[in-house]
């Protein structure tokens, strides 16, 4: 289990509370011999409480009948909309081996600090990038559903794809539905899932 607390600098040390801040958190399976992506073991998805706290329960056991999970897993991906996004592992340094069989967070009862843009709506766009890759990674699998996983964090990007768009911005953003894989029958349609989640 994860407990955690999310702070801006400064004035904006505060920023971060009522429950306004995504996060979403991902094990990643790699193969044996290249290291690619084999899926997710487990995603989870939550947001902060009035006190920018936050918290990411306890899961397994599991077992993998293939891959590996490596010493740097899970990431944490942080995003508030007028922040940079944050994107954080388990490990600090180049990961050599696999994850011990009972994981621990290296920033458990920690504050992760934010740090607010300072930009015009443009300059912003290209700031996400990082972020948008990332999840690509995870949404990509064709037998994954994985987008079902963190609804609010896809939502929030697509609230400010559309109110960059009104300042003839955010084209290199994505609408919640579109991190769907186009190969995946099996999870439904992700426009109706995306519409009955909103409401």
């Amino acid at each position: 289990m994860v407990f955690a607390r999310n702070v801006g600098t400064g004035s904006d040390a505060r920023r971060c509370a009522g429950g306004r801040c995504h996060r979403g958190v991902s094990w990643n399976i790699i193969g044996p011999w290249n290291g690619a992506s084999l899926g997710q073991l487990e995603i989870a998805e939550v947001v902060t409480d009035q006190d920018g706290k936050f918290k990411i329960p306890a899961w397994g056991p599991r077992f993998l009948l293939k891959g590996t999970i490596r010493q740097d897993e899970p990431t944490l991906r942080i995003f508030k909309p007028g922040y940079l996004p944050l994107i954080t592992d388990n490990y600090d340094g180049v990961p050599m081996r696999a994850a011990s069989s009972s994981i621990v967070f290296r920033l458990q009862n920690k504050d992760i600090e934010l740090t607010p843009f300072k930009g015009s709506l443009f300059d912003y766009e290209p700031e996400l990038k990082s972020l948008h890759t990332s999840l690509e990674i995870i949404y990509r699998s064709v037998d994954g559903c994985y987008w079902k996983k963190t609804p609010r964090l896809l939502l929030a990007l697509q609230a400010l794809k559309m109110n960059l768009a009104e300042d003839g911005a955010g084209n290199t953003l994505r609408f919640a539905y579109q991190y769907a894989g186009i190969n995946q029958p099996q999870c439904g349609d992700a426009k109706q899932f995306f519409l009955d989640f909103a409401h």
